[in-house]
């Protein structure tokens, strides 16, 4: 019995203290990324009908197969704001600002011309090319903002789009 050996008092507490600093580290992890997640989809309830369709300018040309959508935004800042378009056979998106795409113009100019927001207390109106899209007649559409990286829920939709 004279060689048995235990484990001695100070490397007990050196394991201990390693232990808790690990566990510590993976509950704070863990609590840090529920904070985060909540603090940022908060910042939504602030953009709650203040980013809009207007109902008003929005509406589909069936002859040249063109849909306007007009985008208002209130005194609001947000990032960018996602545009959804569902139609008899699929959907598409886009996302405003961009550099351009091929299918959508702002009102006065051409296709492929970069894409701004409106400023605050404003609207802008875009022309969605349908034909090229493949939709078929549009039924829906939505629109999401997007604050630091962070895409909040659909602020508005149209259900019923009038003919221009």
């Amino acid at each position: 019995m004279k060689f048995k050996r235990g484990i001695s008092g100070v490397i007990a507490m050196v394991l201990m203290i390693a232990i808790t600093l690990v566990a510590t580290g993976i509950v704070w992890g863990v609590v840090n990324n529920l904070i985060n997640s909540k603090t940022k989809s908060s910042e939504c309830i602030d953009v709650f009908e203040k980013v809009l369709i207007n109902n008003y300018y929005t509406c589909y040309n069936s002859s040249s197969k063109e849909l306007n959508v007009a985008v208002e935004l209130k005194n609001v800042n947000i990032d960018s704001v996602l545009i959804g378009i569902y139609g008899e056979s699929q959907s598409t998106n886009f996302e405003l600002p961009s550099s351009g795409y091929s299918h959508v113009r702002p009102y006065n100019g051409s296709y492929g011309d970069s894409l701004t927001l409106p400023s605050q207390n404003s609207a802008v109106t875009y022309i969605v090319d349908i034909n090229s899209l493949g939709i078929g007649n549009p039924s829906i559409i939505k629109i999401s903002p997007k604050i630091r990286d962070y895409q909040c829920e659909v602020s508005d939709t149209i259900m019923n789009i009038e003919e221009c």
